[in-house]
């Protein structure tokens, strides 16, 4: 999967080279930014789980983990959480003031309510972005767990800035 940020709106500094890496010897250490999506990493902690570690959680408890913080991008981009939402649980409402989000459902099943109006389900394999201004709240209906990936973009460098400050949420 290949996400991006830019600074100017439109503008991406990617080009195709044509070289489709196939039979390309792997470094050993690669020499790009990776993350890993462990669901044994996640924990329970704050309104969403994410910061700082928590005891072992109740068996429906929203579970996460900020794998890429603020302080890892140059541009707006201001994070990239791992969040899994046990069948039947939802999470609380998240004001989105400052921080956009991108949601991209790695598995299972739910619904998705926007600013409390609107509710739509989601499923593997959607992505749905929610702008500044809008929140946001995810249920979990099948018989697994919503598992998604949130990528956060600040509104300005202003913003992202209070992120590095901020207690963890």
């Amino acid at each position: 999967m290949n996400l991006n940020v830019s600074l100017v709106a439109g503008v991406y500094d990617n080009f195709d080279l044509g070289d489709t890496r196939v039979g390309a010897t792997l470094d050993a250490i690669p020499t790009f930014m990776t993350v890993r999506l462990d669901p044994a990493l996640l924990r329970a902690a704050g309104a969403r789980g994410r910061g700082a570690p928590a005891p072992p959680p109740p068996a429906n408890a929203v579970l996460s983990r900020r794998v890429a913080g603020p302080a890892m991008f140059s541009t707006t981009w201001a994070y990239l959480d791992h969040v899994l939402v046990p069948s039947g649980a939802t999470t609380p409402e998240l004001a989105h003031e400052s921080i956009g989000e991108a949601y991209y459902v790695l598995a299972g099943e739910g619904t998705l309510t926007v600013s409390g109006a609107t509710t739509a389900a989601v499923r593997a394999g959607d992505a749905v972005a929610i702008r500044i201004g809008e929140s946001s709240r995810f249920g979990s209906s099948g018989s697994a767990p919503l598992e998604l990936l949130v990528m956060g973009v600040a509104r300005d460098t202003v913003a992202k800035a209070q992120l590095l400050t901020a207690a963890p949420r």
